[in-house]
């Protein structure tokens, strides 16, 4: 395979064999538009991936990461701030955001120290999202 996955929380699936998902898809061509859609998007979202990744800064791809675990994850506070209801470890902000881990670290602090987010042990809580939003060249 050319991906992994990793749960983070207890998980249950099902095998699907593959002349079981032709005949399906044989048989019932809303199905198949459906899944050539699908890829299709994939498709765009993995070629603005790469422009991002080629394109942009390592404090700009962070803060789009942010933004979208916030957008995914993220809980509004009365006070504006949202709380990532996801725990994510500088590793994996790396990760998703193509940077490495001590990059991420860096910038984490950075914002931490101008109190833009909290991140405590992969807790975040984007205390001005605006400003985060404006890194993230949005």
């Amino acid at each position: 395979r050319s991906a992994d996955a990793i749960a983070t929380n207890e998980v249950s699936g099902t095998i699907l064999h593959r002349e079981a998902v032709y005949d399906l898809l044989r048989n019932n061509s809303e199905a198949c538009f459906s899944i050539i859609e699908t890829l299709c998007s994939r498709t765009r979202n993995a070629s603005d991936m790469f422009e991002i990744q080629s394109l942009t800064s390592g404090n700009a791809r962070l803060a789009r990461c942010l933004m979208r675990v916030a957008e995914k994850w993220g809980l509004q506070n009365e006070d504006g701030s949202i709380l990532v209801q996801q725990n994510f470890s500088q590793t994996d902000l790396g990760e998703l955001a193509g940077i490495a881990r001590e990059n991420a670290n860096r910038h984490l602090q950075s914002w931490v120290q101008a109190g833009l987010i909290t991140y405590d042990k992969g807790e975040i809580t984007l205390l001005s999202p605006e400003v985060i939003s404006e890194y993230a060249e949005l």
